[in-house]
């Protein structure tokens, strides 16, 4: 039984179209040759033949007629950030992207940035995408291909609707903004990489027909109760989809929420109450991405500078991300063309005469979103119980991110640089002013802050 028409890997391109960059009235190509660009209608006329990629596209000086211009969209994200611009040539797109998703600012020459696509293409040995996760969902899909596994069928459109409406991101704690003389980072290694292997496999059933003790794993909505105060929270919980951040309640009450079977289990360790009511299970595990991981770790060990390093690592992430696409984007247009439902938009705060209109993304190959869901509910399920072994031990926790805590002392643990395994980074004057920012003098990590 099938749950959607649409499977992946469906069709995944293996050859891209030749690439330009746009900056300062030039397309210019990885050999330095200089085109004029004197209007929109000749991006237009190269978007046919060439992707075009810009440093960004808040700066593009032909976003106004990419606007206006009815075979173009603007695509953006649920954030309100602009993603690219589609401009549909009959059958086939054209699309302008920037160069910060490969490598922010680490190569700002046009020459240099194409350039060093063909590398990448070189090494991954896959023609390169417009973007580093599809490259990592381009790798993935030729790991499929090649070792000739049947497709994966997306979630059932009610599984889906579900998934999508209570999804959490990854857990983030953020317990002190003081500096710290020294900071303990206990990160896992590959992560994400590491829960590809071991992922929810056949078809989902409703529960209201299957019971759950014969699932694999499952997904369904729980009533939970907290009897005593917690000194750590277990679960996730968001009030809506609209009001507030996630937390990890402490406190005595009762909270709704949907979670995977593994959570439910360690809530019930914690001394939680859980009432499990309905949805979904899977009866099997589907292993067979594990020998993929390999080849990931092979490419992001072995490459022959940081920034291909750091690119290869980002397809990883990025693949994973793919899988947790919207089932709708944002389409820019002018206000003057605004519709009840449509929302202003704005940068930084500040309002323009345009209007985001919310629209059903088209996809060629199915999302796995159960796929993406159950891998960041493993790394919240990790991340806490590491938690709680350091504060069982006696340790201080300060803050957690995604795959990584932060301890006031060394911990006492066994660690370990395999795939899966937690590492010890010791970091000096170290301070965590808000959640998911880290200065200190190894590195600084600011999120959505180009530096």
């Amino acid at each position: 039984m099938r749950t959607s028409s649409l499977a992946w890997p469906g069709y995944q391109a293996m050859r891209s179209r030749p690439r330009l960059f746009f900056e300062k009235g030039y397309a210019i190509d990885a050999l330095g040759k200089r085109t004029t660009i004197a209007s929109y209608a000749d991006i237009i006329d190269l978007s046919n033949h060439y992707d075009i990629y810009i440093h960004d596209l808040q700066s593009f000086p032909y976003l106004r007629d990419a606007i206006e211009h009815d075979a173009s969209d603007i695509l953006i994200d649920s954030h309100q950030r602009m993603r690219s611009i589609s401009i549909h040539h009959g059958r086939r797109r054209g699309k302008i992207v920037t160069r910060r998703a490969w490598v922010d600012n680490a190569i700002t020459d046009p020459v240099q940035f194409l350039r060093f696509l063909y590398d990448v293409e070189e090494y991954t040995g896959v023609q390169c995408p417009l973007s580093p996760s599809g490259l990592g969902m381009t790798l993935w899909a030729r790991f499929w291909h090649k070792n000739k596994h049947t497709a994966v069928y997306e979630p059932n459109m009610h599984l889906r609707t579900i998934l999508e409406k209570n999804v959490i991101g990854g857990r983030v704690d953020h317990f002190s903004r003081r500096t710290y003389d020294t900071l303990i980072e206990l990160d896992i290694k590959n992560a994400y990489l590491h829960f590809i292997k071991n992922l929810p496999g056949g078809t989902a059933r409703p529960l209201t027909v299957w019971e759950p003790s014969e699932m694999a794993t499952y997904y369904r909505r729980c009533i939970l109760r907290i009897l005593e105060p917690l000194d750590l929270g277990v679960f996730p919980y968001k009030q809506s989809e609209i009001l507030g951040r996630t937390q990890y309640p402490t406190q005595p009450g009762t909270y709704e929420m949907y979670l995977w079977k593994e959570e439910i289990e360690e809530c019930r360790k914690q001394g939680i109450h859980v009432e499990e009511r309905e949805g979904y299970g899977y009866e099997i595990w589907d292993k067979r991405s594990a020998p993929f991981v390999a080849e990931m770790e092979r490419l992001r060990n072995d490459a022959p500078s940081d920034i291909m390093r750091s690119v290869i690592k980002r397809s990883i992430v990025g693949m994973i991300g793919r899988h947790g696409i919207s089932q709708f984007s944002y389409a820019l247009i002018d206000y003057a063309d605004v519709q009840d439902d449509d929302i202003p938009f704005t940068i930084d705060g500040r309002f323009y005469d345009l209007a985001l209109r919310k629209k059903r993304r088209e996809s060629g190959q199915g999302v796995l979103y159960h796929w993406f869901s159950y891998i960041l509910a493993m790394c919240r399920v990790a991340l806490y119980q590491r938690m709680r072994q350091e504060l069982d031990d006696g340790n201080n926790i300060v803050a957690s991110n995604y795959d990584a805590i932060y301890c006031e002392y060394p911990t006492q643990r066994i660690i370990g640089n395999e795939t899966g395994m937690w590492r010890q980074t010791v970091l000096t004057n170290a301070t965590i002013p808000v959640p998911r920012w880290l200065i200190s003098d190894q590195k600084t990590v600011t999120p959505g802050i180009s530096l």
